[in-house]
């Protein structure tokens, strides 16, 4: 049997590591897969078929113990599963493998999750991506744009496969059965602009009294966003709700979901949030998720980054309007059938079997 090793920072909540439980449990079922993660911390998400996925936790008691051990944890690994098929997600570990490449007979599969200029953000990690890049043995994107930036791999075989969702055979949900809740998840950090989705809900919020905001995540922008909470006087709108591990519970109670963010790849809970039947305000964010999901104005709005106007406008229309609410609703359900866990998940499982069998003629295109 095949041997799988996916690396990810964490198991923590998030969208790439939601995507790793996903998909080590479908591959699961016909692969052996061991993840391996450098935190220390528990699972936030079930990992199926766990007679076939190991869960490993290397880590020390400080940052620079925790990352000594890793190395040395991960380089211990390797040197017994040399032929294993690695697939890594976030960039710091996608260096830190691609450094064991001449210790590695298996192949290396590198995932693009976000933004490639805000990933590689700095000289020395742009220098290592441009030498060591070339060295993996597949690459996949999430979208065109994030694929754009990477022409200097024109050798390597690459595949463009968008994020997967569980679908429901259930109904579209009537907007009867919702709660007056606009609805964000996400980490509180500074790519999410969180700040701008406050200002332009706190303007809906005085002209229609009837909703308030619901922000799922955790995050260190935490004390910003609860200042400018403050500074709005939306202390009684908006919401700091935490972690959940029942969004789709929640989602499916919520009217709209929002996301402001600046950039993203494509965003698990905008597709989720979709698949609940929920009319999307999005920002146009560099990375070109949203882009690539949303129709303006069929199943949701995209709203050009930063334009608090138009997102204030946008909101309103659907506050103001039953009808466009349910319409959009219904669209964006309909729209998320080509994103089901089995359709994407084959793909990978399709992209695999290109890689092992050599035969790149139905790749790169």
């Amino acid at each position: 049997m095949k041997k799988i090793t996916i690396l990810v920072g964490s198991l923590n909540p998030g969208g790439a590591e939601k995507t790793v439980a996903n998909l080590a449990s479908y591959l699961g079922v016909k692969y052996q897969v061991d993840i391996i993660t450098w935190s220390n911390n528990d699972s936030h998400f079930e990992v199926r078929n766990s007679k076939h996925i190991k869960l490993r936790n290397y880590s020390g008691k400080n940052w620079i113990v925790k990352n000594v051990n890793s190395f040395f944890g991960l380089y211990k690994y390797i040197m017994s599963n040399r032929n294993n098929c690695y697939i890594v997600f976030l960039p710091v570990v996608t260096i830190l493998l691609l450094l064991f490449r001449r210790f590695i007979n298996g192949e290396i599969i590198v995932t693009i999750r976000n933004y490639p200029p805000k990933e590689y953000k700095n000289w020395l990690l742009k220098c290592l991506n441009r030498l060591l890049m070339p060295m993996s043995d597949g690459i996949v994107f999430q979208t065109e744009e994030q694929k754009s930036f990477f022409s200097f791999m024109n050798s390597v075989p690459c595949a463009i496969i968008p994020n997967a969702i569980s679908i429901s055979g259930s109904e579209h949900s009537s907007i009867i059965n919702k709660e007056k809740v606009f609805i964000a998840v996400g980490r509180l950090d500074k790519q999410k602009n969180y700040l701008m989705m406050i200002d332009a809900v706190s303007v809906v919020f005085r002209k229609d009294s009837r909703y308030c905001l619901y922000i799922y995540g955790e995050g260190r922008e935490r004390n910003a966003i609860e200042k400018r909470i403050k500074e709005n006087e939306m202390e009684e709108r908006i919401f700091l709700k935490g972690i959940t591990k029942n969004i789709s519970d929640v989602l499916r109670r919520s009217e709209i979901f929002l996301m402001t963010s600046d950039y993203e790849g494509i965003s698990n809970a905008m597709l989720e949030a979709m698949a609940e039947g929920l009319p999307v305000v999005c920002t146009d964010s560099y990375g070109g998720g949203a882009r690539s999901i949303i129709k303006d104005g069929e199943n949701g709005f995209l709203i050009c980054k930063g334009n608090t106007i138009d997102f204030c406008d946008a909101l309103l229309r659907l506050t103001h309007d039953d009808q466009l609410r349910e319409r959009m609703g219904k669209n964006a359900k309909k729209s998320m059938q080509k994103y089901s866990d089995n359709y994407i998940y084959s793909k990978w499982s399709q992209f695999l079997e290109v890689i092992f069998s050599g035969d790149y003629g139905t790749v790169n295109n």
